[in-house]
């Protein structure tokens, strides 16, 4: 990505409360996790909930496989907690199976399926 348009938007997303966590490996950025916390009343179809979203989660392939996205995720779920959040959740491509597996891993499970249909 364009670094300056990247440095905008996490700049954006940290003016509006958002969650950056940056792992290190060895003096250098090895992964990332962006989140959010929201709270949403109650309505008629469904209870006040109040959760937290990982929008981003992403570890340098060539540091993988060194606990690094555990610990992106652990101390997510820290920060949910001590904000006393209901529930962590997170979006994912359908093709990205070997995520998946990683998120079925920290305990997350597929919740629903968005479906879409291309227009133009």
């Amino acid at each position: 990505p364009d670094h300056e348009m990247l440095r905008a938007f996490l700049a954006e997303q940290l003016a509006n409360g958002a969650i950056l966590l940056i792992a290190e490996l060895d003096g250098a950025a090895a992964g990332y996790l962006l989140a959010e916390i929201s709270a949403r009343p109650a309505n008629p179809f469904r209870h006040a909930s109040k959760s937290l979203y990982v929008h981003h989660i992403a570890v340098d392939p060539a540091m993988q496989r060194r606990r690094i996205g555990q610990e992106l995720m652990d101390a997510a779920v820290a920060i949910g907690r001590a904000e006393n959040v209901d529930a962590m959740g997170l979006g994912s491509w359908s093709f990205n199976t070997s995520a998946h597996a990683f998120f079925e891993a920290e305990g997350l499970t597929p919740l629903n399926v968005i479906f879409e249909r291309k227009l133009l």
